[in-house]
């Protein structure tokens, strides 16, 4: 009889699988159900110092650690058992784990993942409080903060394997999440959420309190990175919203707009990283909004762990998207682990301003080309300018050519005659994420070629290797390098733990421009496993090094 209930089981899953799908740009990466007949709720990630990553997956009956690193065998390294708790919350800091569960009475675990990948070890269970539903960690401040007990508890980390109490604020809570010295509480069945100051985490302080106008239960609350505004969601009843609120003035906090999957659904949870807000939405699974533009809430990907419910409560219970490779973790209730991939995910940045580009006119045509990612292009302005006397030549905005971020493109700009010389061409790039799709700019202009020279084609004038395409990729992807001189090049591709895995290039070269093509594979033949790798560029007095995602 257990047989033929598991083969039902497992026929249930696999037939809700063929519908399981996500947005084109949230492929899955992998999926770990390591306990199906137990289940499952939240998670978290951690990235080792040796660049391995993995996903800390709450089980009802304990702590799940998987190595995420290869995609294509995710592997448990440990199980640290818990009592058994529907509800469970998990947190790192420095090289430690914290799990609560608010079920068990447990406390708070403390595991040593100082040793992975081989264990990870359980070495101290706090018990000054017994329940907690969250649990957030100011890793500025080495405090962690516990929600349970009628209020929010200050725990000191100052020794990390045994926590300390130093502070108790607030009233019946649900979740909270610190920053700057300011504690934002979600507090519950009072529909309010409160903000504190903790700066002295021995008498924290009430700033300001307000309702949300649904009057549901406040369930989650998360801060913008720039501490601008305040994403929240109310659980019960389904169908509410998760709203986004202005701070800047906590004396006049302002509701700017909301976002439901869908009519009747219930979110559960949010992150925010860079402009995207990562909701475990339950049923709907895991949702991707873009908040920046605060007022225009846009959905940017999803991927859906759990596409025909039963219930309102099952499917994406937590999501973790703070890996610096793109990979997102969702925990899926019954299904267990989820691995997507988010180009929005990946650490963003802001691009030198202007960048700059060399070429002359002592060629005709005055032709160069160069790269430039454009994800979350905001003001795209191109100078050519006379290095000699500094002069403005010619000034174009390239916003004017319609440029898609997401999309890999080549413009063309085309400049009047101009006489002989130098010329920077300057493109002023703002908001700019470095690893996302490239915009290949070509600059081309009849000159007044007073040295007579006549080429056909004008060589390089600087040593540089461009961002590579497609990326992501599969099966296969092209890096193009140009030498301004002779030079003995290499190209070599690495895996984030820095090992060498693919020479492309190994040889002196004339100057021009050139393109490799790295088929996936090492350098014994065998396909490497998708996810994040380095490819890096040494040529004459310049050495780059660049991101590159494999998908499968």
């Amino acid at each position: 009889m257990k047989s033929i209930v598991y083969s039902f089981t497992l026929l249930l899953f696999t037939i809700s699988f063929l519908f399981a799908q996500g947005s084109p740009n949230v492929p899955l990466l992998a999926t770990f159900d390591p306990y199906p007949a137990v289940g499952y709720n939240d998670c978290w990630g951690y990235t080792a110092p040796d660049g391995r990553e993995y996903a800390l997956l709450g089980v009802l009956n304990g702590t799940s650690i998987v190595d995420i690193t290869n995609t294509d065998s995710l592997v448990e390294v440990a199980f640290i058992p818990s009592t058994y708790s529907i509800w469970k919350d998990i947190k790192t800091y420095q090289h430690y784990a914290y799990v609560v569960t608010d079920l068990s009475g447990e406390g708070l675990q403390v595991i040593d993942l100082s040793t992975l990948p081989d264990s990870a070890n359980l070495v101290n269970t706090y018990t000054g409080f017994t329940i907690s539903h969250n649990i957030y960690i100011d890793e500025a401040n080495a405090l962690l903060y516990a929600e349970g007990g009628g209020g929010i508890r200050i725990i000191s980390l100052s020794n990390p394997v045994y926590p300390m109490e130093v502070g108790f604020f607030g009233q019946s809570s649900h979740d909270v999440v610190v920053q700057n010295n300011i504690a934002y509480v979600a507090e519950g069945w009072t529909a309010t959420y409160g903000i504190f100051n903790v700066s002295n985490p021995l008498f924290p302080s009430l700033i300001q309190r307000f309702s949300t106008p649904t009057g549901g239960y406040a369930h989650n609350v998360w801060v913008s990175e720039d501490g601008n505004y305040l994403m929240t969601t109310e659980e019960v009843p389904a169908g509410l919203t998760v709203k986004l609120w202005d701070i800047q003035d906590l004396n006049n906090i302002t509701f700017m707009d909301d976002y439901i999957a869908a009519p009747g659904s219930r979110p559960h949870n949010v992150h925010i990283k860079g402009n995207y807000a990562y909701i475990s939405h339950y049923w709907e699974g895991l949702r991707i909004v873009d908040i920046s533009n605060p007022s225009d809430i846009t959905e940017a990907g999803f991927y859906d762990t759990y596409p025909n419910p039963a219930s309102q409560y099952e499917g994406a219970w937590g999501t973790y998207p703070y890996f610096s490779s793109g990979k997102v973790l969702i925990s899926d209730d019954e299904f267990g682990l989820f691995v997507v991939y988010f180009e929005g995910a990946v650490e963003t940045g802001i691009a030198v301003s202007p960048t700059t580009l060399m070429f002359d006119t002592t060629h005709v045509g005055a032709t160069t080309q160069q790269s430039f990612d454009i994800q979350n292009i905001g003001i795209n302005v191109l100078t050519v300018t006379d290095i000699q006397s500094g002069d403005p030549a010619f000034t174009t905005n390239l916003t004017s050519f319609s440029l898609n971020p997401g999309e890999n493109q080549t413009v063309t700009v085309t400049f009047a005659p101009l006489t002989a010389g130098d010329y920077n061409a300057q493109l002023l790039i703002l908001n700019d994420d470095p690893l996302n799709d490239s915009l290949s700019i070509s600059l081309s202009g009849v000159a007044d070629n007073a040295t007579g020279i006549n080429d056909a084609t004008s060589l390089p004038t600087t040593f540089a290797v461009s961002p590579n395409f497609p990326n992501p990729f599969n099966p296969s992807t092209t890096i193009a390098y140009q030498l301004a001189g002779t030079a003995f090049v290499r190209l070599e591709i690495y895996d984030m733990l820095g090992q060498k895995i693919r020479t492309l290039v190994h040889q002196q070269l004339p100057a021009g421009y050139y393109q490799a093509v790295w088929d996936g594979r090492n350098d014994q033949g065998v396909q490497a496993g998708s996810g994040l790798y380095l490819y890096r560029f040494t040529a004459g007095n310049v050495t780059t090094v660049r991101k590159m995602v494999m998908l499968k």
